[in-house]
């Protein structure tokens, strides 16, 4: 707006007086000063220099439509207040933007439209950062960042080989969250619950004898039953449950740390009880039981109320158990086909389906009947040497304990239900006091109490009977304490197009001969001292994987026609379809891209296929801003590359930018969500 002079818009529309008059044009006002913040980087601190940083983070927007919507405003309007603020108090506010345009939602919004997603993402950030200019806020422009880019998710790589090389990454398979819509894992924070309304017109004959004649009314009914399903959050579609080879990040290692760092923060009571319910920390024992499934094998059960133990009158064990697989082949021709039904019904369900509860048309929470199949098969109560049935049963889930349960009738609800439904034995164990009498026919008595019918152990209150239990099982070593934890291992895999690709390698070769990055590059043989995690104290199969070689980071997405998912399970050379793993990645049809050699032996190796999670894009972002815009090391970067020079020292690029700036850290404020 250079055209426009101060004077003559201040002469036109007096800045005390215009505000609110019908002749006070807003776009030449605006357009002006926002042209003046720009030229003169008053919103731009020097990240180098400041004495007095405020760090002002907001979500950045992901792109996944052609605008800017109403909640952005909402949270981009208040954060800029509160910065603003803070400037005015002699802070020197930092608050950058960017856009998480990588992940399924733009990828999903690129398939409705039926555009290539890196077309979409050219338009649609030039409208958002239009857009976000127009708003006015304080934003520091030279450090923005879009995901998309590699110079952005080459750290994002970066970080990946990292916490591999660190032993915080590993490869498994893993019952997972399948969107069949979407045709790609969810994490558990991108599956939801909703509420479904199922109809059912029941028609019945209703005999009403009236004067000695029979008149058949027809009558019609129409009931309404509310079922919380499990559903894609961002397609609605309804989880599967697939068993699939994926990445995970390891963050379970750090569950007692954030439940620590709790304590530490100031947050309201309301927000730290949703995060200990979510980490969800049990401790308690874990026991093991004998069986005749196969000689030497053992069942591990966790529980809390080892004081209970005497009351087992049986086993059940989730339908993902890898013991069910042992069974059914163990199994005769009918009962193995019956298993193999009752897991493929079992994995369709949510988890609220699973362990019984729906609320019907009041909204009220009520249990579903018990479901199970008896295997035939017995386990033996270390306690007491006494033989019990072994059942499968889908109220038991993988996910929680060790996938199986001691079942207490007598002393848990749903081992109650359990047991009168393919009538079990129920054993009181645990007697109440005299206030609160118990009819063990009508409900299970949960409640702690003195203990009758526990052999020595009786007479012990249950308190004390725990204690006394768990040392008994620990001398004879069929008993540990242990901890379990909600929290589960972040899976990163993803099978589709647009996403930064997982810098991993296969080598079929290496494989064969047991080798990978552990026993080759580290440990005490190895060409790195740095990183001390040998292949002997990994608890996976690492053989035959490497990262890829940190001056070939980055992995770049190429630009490929077809992008869209594909159910398919073959694909000539894929690392997936070597493992036998259903829905693979668009990457997997192209062999230019996978097709690389082995970082250890030079062989023909095969490059992952998978992308990585968009929430590991933005799970560093905040530093981004700090490591990223920085115009005078980009310009060192290029003549070391024009040099020929080894591209970078990347850990050194990262630590000495965070080391200048640090100051910075952590964030002053943050909102989103």
């Amino acid at each position: 707006m250079e055209q426009f002079k101060v004077t003559e818009i201040e002469k036109k529309w007096p800045f005390d007086k215009a505000q609110g008059k019908q002749e006070y044009d807003h776009t030449v006002i605006e357009s002006y000063w926002q042209g003046v913040w720009e030229r003169t980087g008053i919103y731009e601190p020097d990240l180098d220099k400041s004495q007095k940083p405020f760090y002002n983070l907001m979500m950045f927007p992901y792109p996944s439509f052609e605008g800017l919507h109403v909640g952005n405003m909402y949270a981009f309007t208040g954060s800029d207040i509160y910065g603003r603020y803070m400037r005015m108090r002699g802070f020197d506010v930092f608050e950058p933007i960017g856009l998480d345009g990588f992940g399924i939602h733009s990828e999903n919004y690129a398939l409705k439209i039926g555009q290539h997603p890196a077309e979409v993402a050219k338009r649609t950030e030039a409208n958002f950062y239009r857009q976000l200019h127009a708003i006015g806020n304080a934003y520091s422009w030279s450090n923005k960042l879009e995901t998309y880019k590699s110079n952005y998710y080459k750290w994002t790589q970066w970080i990946f080989v990292q916490l591999f090389k660190a032993g915080l990454t590993y490869r498994a398979r893993s019952a997972v969250n399948w969107c069949p819509h979407c045709l790609t894992v969810l994490a558990d924070e991108q599956v939801i619950q909703k509420l479904k309304v199922k109809s059912e017109k029941l028609s019945f004959d209703k005999l009403r004898i009236i004067l000695s004649e029979v008149e058949v009314l027809k009558v019609d009914k129409k009931e309404q039953q509310k079922e919380s399903v499990a559903v894609c959050e961002r397609c609605g579609t309804q989880v599967e449950k697939r068993e699939l080879a994926q990445w995970f990040f390891r963050i379970t290692k750090y569950a007692q740390k954030l439940l620590d760092g709790l304590e530490k923060i100031d947050w309201s009571e309301k927000v730290k009880i949703a995060q200990r319910n979510w980490l969800g920390k049990s401790e308690g024992l874990e026991i093991l039981f004998g069986c005749d499934i196969e000689r030497n094998t053992l069942i591990r059960v966790f529980t809390t109320r080892a004081d209970t133990i005497f009351g087992v009158t049986f086993l059940a064990l989730a339908p993902e158990h890898p013991l069910v697989t042992t069974i059914g082949n163990r199994s005769n021709k009918l009962l193995r086909e019956q298993i193999q039904r009752y897991v493929s019904d079992s994995l369709k369900k949510s988890e609220e389906e699973r362990i019984g509860q729906f609320q019907d048309k009041k909204d009220k929470v009520k249990q579903a009947v018990k479901t199970g199949i008896d295997t035939g098969f017995c386990a033996i109560n270390p306690i007491n040497g006494k033989k019990v049935p072994i059942f499968i049963a889908d109220y038991v889930l993988a996910i929680y304990g060790t996938g199986a349960v001691m079942g207490v009738p007598a002393h848990d609800v749903r081992d109650w239900e359990f047991a009168k439904k393919f009538k079990l034995e129920i054993i009181q164990v645990i007697k109440p006091d005299p206030e609160n009498s118990n009819d063990f026919s009508q409900k299970a008595f949960t409640d702690y109490g003195v203990l009758v019918n526990s052999g020595k152990f009786t007479g012990l209150s249950s308190e004390g009977s725990i204690q006394s239990i768990t040392k008994y099982l620990q001398k004879h070593h069929f008993g540990s304490i242990k901890a379990m934890w909600h929290l589960r291992d972040w899976i990163i895999s993803r099978q589709r197009y647009w996403g930064p690709p997982i810098p991993m390698i296969f080598c079929q070769e290496c494989a064969k001969d047991g080798k990978s990055w552990f026993t080759e590059f580290a440990g005490p043989v190895g060409k790195s001292s740095k990183f001390k995690v040998q292949s002997s104290k990994l608890d996976w199969d690492a053989a035959g994987w490497y990262p890829v070689p940190e001056d070939d980071l980055p992995v770049e997405l190429p630009y490929i026609k077809n992008f869209k998912p594909t159910h398919s399970t073959h694909s000539a050379g894929s690392v997936q379809a070597s493992s036998g793993q259903a829905g693979l990645g668009p990457l997997a049809r192209h062999p230019e891209f996978y097709l690389v050699k082995c970082p250890g032996c030079a062989s023909q190796a095969r490059r992952e296929t998978d992308v990585s999670d968009t929430f590991l894009d933005s799970a560093w972002y905040y530093l981004g801003y700090l490591i990223l815009g920085d115009q005078k090391s980009k310009s060192e970067v290029s003549q070391r590359k024009s040099k020929n020079q080894k591209f970078r020292n990347w850990e050194l690029e990262f630590r000495n930018s965070l080391a200048k700036r640090g100051r910075w850290l952590p964030v002053d404020m943050y909102i989103g969500g």
